[in-house]
């Protein structure tokens, strides 16, 4: 068992026949009504719509839970 972004994150393997299946349960969004990440979004928003981005608040929002990148 393992925490996503934690050590086991990075890959274990697992010799012979042992770890043969991964069950990932939930997926690691930081919480939407955080202030930091409200303000995140809100400012890619703002650049998307100006142009100065290529991406929107929620783009970025979802991209932040395949990367490793911390949201703060």
């Amino acid at each position: 068992m393992g925490v996503c972004r934690g050590k086991i994150s990075e890959g274990v393997d697992f010799a012979d026949a042992r770890g043969r299946v991964v069950i990932i349960t939930g997926i690691p969004y930081a919480p939407a009504m955080d202030p930091k990440v409200k303000m995140k979004k809100e400012y890619v928003d703002i650049a998307f719509r100006e142009k100065r981005s290529v991406i929107s608040g929620n783009d970025w929002y979802q991209i932040q839970v395949i990367t490793k990148n911390d949201l703060r």
